[in-house]
């Protein structure tokens, strides 16, 4: 827990005809986010991009549009080129493949638009196909109108028009075609638009229909394969040329950020000032470089932040804990004056998760998940940050089912001693296992355990969160004194919940050990006892509340006590899949041990299956919830966000070298 680190200001001046090589320096050091100049009054305007700009914006244009015709995907690079390489092949190799792709993309966008119309058309047909073979679509002087009506529909329009009628009986009602002439065809929608009839609005087309339903029957499946046939091609094309577009898709974006950043800078006819933000710890270097550029003649200042400055922000997150900086991104970037919670976020995000997953199996297979996710997805989810994160919560529900759920896949290794005869690890394989459950989720004295240490937990979390968010605001004195009197009304009702929980064994650890007794003096309201300290811290943080906040405050109290309860989804979705392990394996295991050889794969390919699901979905819940916890409850007590993340102006390579 720290803030971020402060960013200086660097200030560049060079003649306009040097910006090249100055412009290429910066983006070496790669320590610089450039500030986008806006224009005003005075003398600069926003420059213009450097020659070759727009070469090289249509050359990445070209080999995006290929990589996405070809279907192209980010892969692990076969082999890294250098840019010389990949301007050679530019150069020599890129017109004739870019003729080849467009080619492809061309006959694959008009078999694929084709394709798509005949079903259609097809589709809009076939309710017809019971109709007379014969009928046209294509007279001069009549018209056919088709569609789906009932069985009356003809009787009805004869009344008042002339008009030849085919019909059929078909699903969901009778398919008509009314042949008539063109003049009366305005009349004839209007008497079929008041007998809802669904009218098919049939394409234009030469020839009778039976002709063109057999034409578009034979047509479509040689429209089918010729696409398998392309797709084949595309796949063979990718096979050939992805490394080279995406080495050459690297080198050019690269290169055009390069020359666009002139956009970003202020400029007259002869000077360019560039601005940007760069780290304490970098700003001697940055000046040094930029000031020997050889034949640049540059002025460089290193200037603290103004007040109206809003500089982005660095998160100093500790490199064990780094990938938790995406679910605090996904949040919000904090701003550079209040303190970074990444580190609380990572242990409490960690703790809870494994709290409710409290599972030995589930967490060795979590972190087995966790580190195959780093470098692949499964439905959608995976990279280097979410694999890491799942890995350091299966590392937590390892220890919370090892050393204090005693249990793996649902099952204890040593039986509850209130149910001796239940499944147990030490009983399926005769093994005396000195593992102790200290917490059974199943039985009631392990549930209220539970639950007590779940809003223990909150309260500790809440109040963490209020003493950070009258530390962000210590200037502020109205601002700190709300946080103590939200912090008094959290004790107070604290204070009524554990003395619920005192008489309980963990509950009387924890008022005893940390609480020193406080709720134990307390008088009877309607049969429940009411600590001495709880009206009085409720009352003074009610006033202070009040005066600080205004007469809403009331109103959002009982919040504060919701906010506590709410953490006894801790409990409640580790004892939720703790149950229906409990199930599963109570419908299952039978089949595994009970003698019958050929019940035996049946069993285990069950029970594999049905522990997958449940990890699935309890990943899913608890982190879900641990996350809820983080970002409402704990969040809201302090955190403003809404910060700019600090992006240099650099570059990174994967599948090229300079």
């Amino acid at each position: 827990m720290s803030k971020a680190n402060k960013l200086w200001k660097a200030r560049v001046a060079l003649p306009r005809r040097e910006l090249q090589q100055t412009t290429e320096a910066i983006h070496k050091l790669g320590c610089v986010q450039l500030i986008d100049f806006k224009e005003n009054d005075g003398p600069f305007r926003i420059g213009t991009p450097l020659r070759g700009a727009d070469e090289t914006s249509r050359q990445l244009v070209k080999i995006r549009g290929m990589l996405k015709a070809l279907g192209v995907e980010q892969a692990e690079p076969t082999a890294v080129v250098s840019d010389p390489d990949v301007d050679a092949w530019l150069r020599d190799e890129m017109p004739s493949v870019d003729s080849v792709v467009s080619a492809y993309s061309k006959e694959r966008g008009e078999l694929e638009s084709r394709t798509d119309d005949m079903e259609g058309e097809l589709a809009l047909l076939e309710p017809l196909e019971a109709l007379p073979a014969g009928i046209r679509f294509d007279l001069e002087n009549a018209v056919t109108l088709a569609g789906i009506g009932r069985k009356n529909t003809e009787a009805l329009v004869l009344r008042e028009l002339r008009a030849e009628v085919s019909k059929a009986k078909v699903k969901g009602g009778w398919a008509f075609a009314f042949l008539i002439d063109k003049r009366r065809e305005a009349r004839l929608r209007e008497i079929l638009t008041a007998l809802n009839f669904k009218p098919i609005e049939v394409p234009p087309f030469k020839g009778a229909l039976g002709e063109r339903m057999r034409h578009l029957r034979a047509e479509l499946p040689k429209a089918r394969k010729r696409l398998g046939e392309l797709d084949a091609q595309a796949k063979e094309l990718c096979g050939k040329w992805s490394m080279k577009l995406l080495a050459a898709e690297e080198v050019l974006a690269l290169r055009l950020e390069k020359l666009q950043a002139p956009l970003r800078f202020g400029t007259t006819d002869h000077f360019t000032v560039i601005e940007g933000w760069v780290r304490w710890k970098d700003a001697e270097r940055v000046k040094a470089a930029l000031g020997s550029i050889p034949g640049v003649p540059t002025h460089v200042e290193i200037l603290e932040p103004g007040v109206a400055d809003e500089p982005p922000v660095v998160m100093n997150t500790p490199r064990p804990i780094y990938q938790f900086e995406f679910l605090q991104k996904m949040y919000s970037v904090p701003l550079a004056k209040e303190i970074d919670p990444t580190v609380i976020l990572a242990i409490t995000f960690s703790i809870f998760f494994g709290l409710m997953i409290g599972d030995f199996g589930y967490g060795l297979l979590l972190i087995t998940l966790g580190w195959l996710l780093r470098k692949r997805t499964l439905f959608g989810i995976g990279g280097k940050a979410v694999g890491e994160i799942i890995m350091t919560g299966g590392i937590f529900a390892t220890i919370f089912g090892l050393f204090l759920f005693g249990d793996a896949l649902g099952i204890p290794f040593n039986p509850p001693p209130l149910h001796p005869d239940e499944y147990s690890w030490s009983g399926i394989f005769g093994v005396q296992i000195p593992i102790t459950s200290y917490v059974h989720k199943l039985e009631a004295g392990g549930v209220i355990h539970l639950m007590i240490f779940s809003i223990f937990a909150g309260v500790v979390h809440m109040g963490l969160g209020l003493v950070i968010g009258a530390y962000n605001q210590r200037h502020e004195a109205k601002h700190v004194a709300a946080k103590a009197g939200w912090m008094l009304t959290m004790i107070g009702f604290f204070l009524l919940v554990m003395k619920m929980a005192e008489k309980n064994d963990l509950g009387g650890w924890l008022t005893g050990t940390f609480m020193f007794n406080i709720q134990s003096s307390a008088f009877p309201v309607f049969g429940i006892q009411i600590p001495y300290l709880t009206p009085p811290l409720l009352v003074i943080g009610a006033i202070v509340l009040v005066i600080t906040e205004g007469y809403t405050a009331l109103l959002e109290m009982i919040s504060m006590l919701s906010s506590i309860m709410s953490y006894i989804r801790l409990a409640a979705i580790g004892v939720a899949k703790a149950a229906i392990a409990f199930a599963f394996n109570l419908m299952i295991l039978p089949m595994v041990l009970g003698g019958v050889w050929y019940m035996v794969p049946i069993g285990i390919a069950l029970f594999a299956g049905a522990h997958v699901f449940l990890l699935l979905l309890g990943a899913l819940s608890s982190g879900i919830q641990a996350l809820r916890l983080n970002y409402v409850e704990f969040f809201q007590k302090f955190y403003e966000g809404g910060g700019t993340a600090f992006v240099p102006f650099a570059g990174s390579r994967r599948y090229t070298k300079e």
